[in-house]
């Protein structure tokens, strides 16, 4: 009975620091840029499609063709000019890694970023822009701030891509404020980030009483390194005028729930566009570790695994999203896109067929801009939005009720820039592991029609009422016409 009862005041004392809490706007005193809208050689309102990486081993102009024929309006990889040649050819954008600029991934010497000139870069129509850094420590935002500047100033229409951490944390990311606690902090934090709640439970019920009363001592004072991400992301736009945020994030594990952490990352980071005016950019898993592997990210080889992750990101106002890995990249070559041998794998199919679903309502989507996110029925400690919303969408904004018995229905809500319709996004939020259905039903405030993109499908329903099923990890892009 007093283990029970200590696990279950450790219950309640780790809830705390999870609920709603105050917005990443600001945070840390910090006051955000309002970010610089700028014109780009792509069309960055449209919903944009993108893969990760290129394997040059196979660098020829059927294997350019197979990227075009996935359904990708653009890539982010290494390039070389025959490569740029190949991908004009087939319309094919491209933001190089290393093509003009150095490459760096956490750590940062902005010598050559700062050093570029109009004279020496090396344009091409294929070109949208150059990788700037990948996943860099805060420490560095200053200097990134710089660097983003001189590039803009220096080039017209080109992006500098800085992709940011995703919330599982290690040391780097979190910097000094991190390297600050205790070995005991360090170790309960890493698994707070890193493992999902019922983890953390057995990591101190597990242990002895002395050190569950050790805990007890000291969670208190990990509270503010729960926010860190929050920090994180907020020191960015603070210091960096670019009008894009990106980052990437692997949800689908081989324990085949959903990660607890997938709805916080891409809540934050979407509050910090709404309020700033930037534009979301989420870079998805396709790809796995071996399927003999008993842990990490698995296989997301089918269009239910492909499609959930899309819809969930364009529910939370993604402006592009990016496949990962196309080919060549981290974990099982044969996971990815295209496999080590050139070869068109079930990933590739299965990416292609729902970028095809999702490209019918892509130059849609670009009229109308994301007003912000909320769930039926609260998942629970086992479910994704177990972390809280920073600001969930209030229900005088929301523009419909959705209602469901049990079932959780993720909802995406948008204003069209015209005032003449808005746009939702539903997805199926069911436990993987039961693939269950979703039955929901939504009223439309003031919708005279409802036009329905499912799986491909364009369906027109009279009046201002939605019924429908959704398969598990199923999404549907829905035009409410006033």
């Amino acid at each position: 009975m007093i283990i029970f009862q200590k696990i279950l005041a450790f219950l309640i004392s780790l809830v705390i620091p999870f609920l709603p809490s105050a917005s990443v706007i600001g945070y840390g005193g910090y006051t955000p840029i309002q970010a610089t809208e700028r014109e780009y050689c792509f069309d960055d309102e449209k919903l944009l499609l993108g893969g990760y990486n290129f394997n040059f081993n196979y660098l020829n102009e059927t294997q350019v063709s197979y990227i075009k024929e996935a359904g990708l309006d653009f890539i982010v990889s290494g390039a070389n000019e025959t490569f740029l040649d190949y991908c004009a050819k087939y319309d094919i954008g491209v933001i190089a890694h290393g093509y003009n600029l150095a490459s760096y991934w956490m750590s940062y010497n902005p010598d050559n970023h700062l050093a570029l000139t109009k004279e020496k870069y090396k344009d091409h129509e294929a070109l949208w822009g150059d990788s700037l850094i990948d996943e860099p420590r805060s420490t560095h935002y200053s200097e990134i701030g710089a660097a983003v500047d001189h590039y803009y100033n220096t080039l017209e229409g080109k992006l500098p891509l800085v992709n940011l951490f995703p919330n599982y944390f290690n040391e780097d990311q979190a910097g000094k404020n991190y390297m600050q606690l205790t070995d005991f902090q360090k170790k309960l934090y890493i698994n707070s980030c890193r493992t999902d709640f019922r983890n953390m439970v057995n990591f101190i019920s597990a242990g002895s009483e002395e050190l569950y009363n050790q805990f007890a001592t000291v969670n208190a004072s990990l509270s503010p390194y729960y926010d860190l991400y929050k920090q994180y992301v907020s020191d960015y736009i603070s210091k960096v005028d670019t009008d894009i945020i990106s980052v990437d994030y692997y949800p689908l594990s081989v324990n085949d729930e959903t990660s607890a952490y997938w709805f916080s990352n891409l809540d934050i980071l979407a509050e910090a566009c709404r309020e700033t005016g930037r534009k979301l950019w989420v870079i998805t898993q396709a790809a796995g570790q071996s399927k003999d592997k008993a842990n990490d990210a698995r296989f997301c080889d089918t269009p239910e695994d492909i499609r959930y992750q899309m819809y969930v990101s364009i529910a939370f106002g993604a402006k592009a999203i990016i496949h990962a890995c196309y080919s060549s990249g981290w974990w099982d070559t044969d996971s990815h896109m295209i496999d080590a041998n050139g070869n068109r794998t079930d990933t590739y199919y299965a990416v292609q067929q729902v970028n095809k679903e999702v490209s019918s309502f892509a130059d849609i989507y670009a009229n109308y801009d994301y007003v912000g996110t909320f769930l039926t029925n609260p998942m629970g400690a086992e479910g994704a939005d177990y972390y809280g919303y920073l600001s969930p969408i209030s229900k005088e904004d929301r523009g419909c009720t959705v209602t469901s018995k049990e079932d959780h229905v993720l909802t995406g809500c948008f204003d069209s820039k015209d005032g003449n319709s808005e746009a939702f996004t539903f997805v199926n939020m069911n436990n993987t592991k039961n693939k269950a259905k979703a039955i929901f039903e939504a009223t439309f405030d003031d919708a005279k029609s409802i036009t329905v993109y499912k799986k491909g499908e364009v369906i027109n329903i009279e009046g201002n009422v939605l019924s429908m099923i959704l398969d598990n990890q199923e999404g549907i892009f829905v035009v409410a016409n006033k």
